[in-house]
C-alpha cells in the first residue's frame, strides 16, 4: 500500500521517516514544499513531497497530521472516499478539549470526509516515541477506534510495524476517550514533568 502522511510539523515529518524505515512507501503531504526541513525530510527518506491533494490521492490509507484547527478544511477539499483515514488529531489548547462530550476530533473527521474508513489512532502518542517506541523494555501502545474493524486492522499492522503494540478500543465514538487520555498524556508529559517519552500502554493477562 502507499501511505501519506498530510502535515509535515514535528509529529508528522517524525511519521514519516518512522513509516519509510519501517519500509512503507509514503508520501509526504504538505503546503510547503521548498522549506529547507521539508526537503531534507524528502531527502533522508526518499518521501516525495507533494500537495496535500496530490498526496492524498494517491496514497490507499491517509494519516491527519495536521493541526486540528486546520483539518477539517483541508479535508473538505479531497476526494477520501474509499481510503483509510487515520486522524491522529487532538482538539486541545490551554483550556483542555475544545471539542465534547457529545463529539471528537474522530467522528468531526468522519462528517467532513463521507465514505471514507476513519480511524482514531495514534493521537496518545509523542513524536519522540514514533522511531523508538520502546521504553524500560516494554512496546508502547497504539490505541485505536473506528467503526470500521478491517479498516482498524490494516492501522494495527502497520502500528506493529513501527514496534509498536496495537489495542482494539471500540466503536468510532469511542475517539472521545482517546482524545481525553491524550489530553491526560500530555499533562502528565509536560505539566508534571515526566518528560515526552512517556508512554500508554494496556497490561492484560
Amino acid at each position: 500500500m502507499t501511505l501519506a502522511v498530510l502535515g509535515t510539523g514535528r509529529f508528522g515529518g517524525q511519521l514519516v521517516r518512522a513509516l519509510a524505515r519501517a519500509g512503507h512507501r509514503v508520501l509526504a503531504g504538505t503546503r510547503s514544499p521548498l522549506k529547507s526541513e521539508n526537503q531534507s525530510l524528502s531527502q533522508d527518506t526518499g518521501a516525495p513531497l507533494l500537495s496535500l491533494s496530490g498526496a492524498a490521492a494517491q496514497a490507499e490509507v491517509v494519516f491527519l497530521a495536521l493541526p486540528w484547527t486546520e483539518t477539517l478544511g483541508v479535508l473538505r477539499g479531497l476526494d477520501l472516499r474509499g481510503k483509510i483515514v487515520v486522524d491522529c488529531t487532538n482538539p486541545i489548547d490551554r483550556s483542555g478539549l475544545t471539542l465534547g462530550p457529545g463529539t471528537s476530533a474522530g467522528e468531526e473527521v468522519a462528517k467532513a470526509c463521507p465514505g471514507a474508513r476513519v480511524v482514531k489512532g495514534f493521537n496518545g502518542v509523542g513524536s519522540e516515541l514514533l522511531l523508538d517506541p520502546v521504553v524500560e523494555g516494554q512496546a508502547a501502545h497504539v490505541l485505536l477506534a473506528s467503526d470500521d474493524r478491517p479498516a482498524m486492522g490494516v492501522v494495527a499492522g502497520i502500528a506493529q510495524s513501527l514496534g509498536f503494540e496495537a489495542q482494539e478500543a471500540g466503536a468510532l465514538e469511542n475517539a472521545r476517550l482517546l482524545e481525553a487520555l491524550a489530553l491526560l498524556w500530555i499533562r502528565l508529559s509536560f505539566q508534571a514533568g515526566l518528560g515526552p517519552r512517556v508512554a500508554l500502554r494496556v497490561l492484560r493477562p
